[in-house]
């Protein structure tokens, strides 16, 4: 072995400053080499195999699956080389196992979280989930949280408000989660519209169809799914089509036009049918909406019946 000088008083050095035996440096030195060499070979492989991925989720989920690579690696390699050193500490460590546990319950909950999640699939990066109150599109999954672009709060519908939510992975054991985007791609949506009573109902419902058939999304993608997984699970039967439903309120007759549509595109829809329909509404004198009046009965103008 080459001895060299320098490298002797440096060694020495961190030895009384330290503590640490020149073996233990020797180690702490070959364990960053280790995980400096891992690091750059995920970065060069994950350019390498998403150099030509033109989806954005593919090379999303390339590049997580080389750092999980590279973290296992490190942890096999870097492990091997401290396992003499371990053997020491087993005493040590199985009288702060039960500590450990409780204090880093969290931890460990947030650690299973992630393994279901990679195992059962209840939601992919990319899709757009509700979990409790909390509404977003998945963008990041870690090993103890995953990461959300925020919907609705203080936005009207499902658009978004610009934050990042950090969700612990524990959560999905404790909330209800539901997936937008898993199942069926789409969901349904109602729009309410109320005429007066003074307004001729069989028009004003000929006019909401004929608006909603002209406007709501194609339904025909949802049967073909809905087929799809009929063989799959046992779903509820029931039209898709688009249809308008009537109710009598206290201001008027109100007509609901309920529709399917992707989940994204809900605000969007609504936009479109309100503007068909009150254009379609510009030219009608037999058709009023109706909103909240109040009335005010005079008996000596109008009349009444005689006690």
């Amino acid at each position: 072995m080459i001895e060299n000088p320098l490298l002797d008083s440096l060694s020495q050095f961190i030895r009384h400053s330290t503590g640490l035996t020149p073996a233990l440096q020797a180690r702490l030195l070959l364990s960053l080499g280790i995980l400096a060499s891992l690091l750059l070979f995920q970065h060069f492989l994950a350019r390498a195999l998403t150099r030509r991925m033109k989806d954005a989720a593919a090379r999303y989920g390339v590049r997580k699956t080389a750092g999980y690579l590279t973290v296992a690696l490190s942890l096999i390699l870097i492990g091997r080389l401290w396992s003499e050193s371990f053997t020491t500490l087993s005493t040590f460590l199985g009288l702060v196992a039960g500590g450990l546990a409780i204090a880093l319950r969290e931890f460990f909950q947030n650690l299973a979280g992630w393994v279901y999640i990679a195992a059962r699939r209840p939601f992919a990066v990319g899709e757009r989930i509700q979990l409790g109150e909390i509404k977003g599109d998945v963008v990041d999954l870690r090993l103890l949280n995953f990461t959300v672009f925020e919907l609705g709060n203080w936005v009207d519908a499902d658009d978004a408000t610009g934050r990042l939510l950090h969700i612990p992975n524990g959560q999905v054991f404790t909330k209800i989660l539901a997936n937008y985007d898993q199942a069926l791609k789409h969901i349904w949506n109602e729009l309410k519209v109320t005429f007066t009573f003074e307004s001729d109902f069989e028009g004003a419902k000929a006019l909401c169809a004929s608006v909603l058939a002209e406007v709501a999304p194609d339904p025909s993608p949802l049967e073909r799914r809905l087929a799809e997984l009929s063989a799959k699970w046992v779903l509820p039967t029931g039209g898709v089509r688009p249809a308008v439903f009537t109710r009598v309120r206290e201001s008027g007759i109100e007509l609901t036009l309920r529709y399917a549509v992707e989940p994204r595109k809900r605000r969007e829809s609504e936009s479109r049918l309100w503007e068909t329909l009150m254009a379609r509404l510009a030219g009608r004198k037999d058709l009023e909406l109706a909103y909240p009046t109040t009335r005010f009965f005079d008996r000596s103008r109008e009349g009444g019946v005689d006690g």
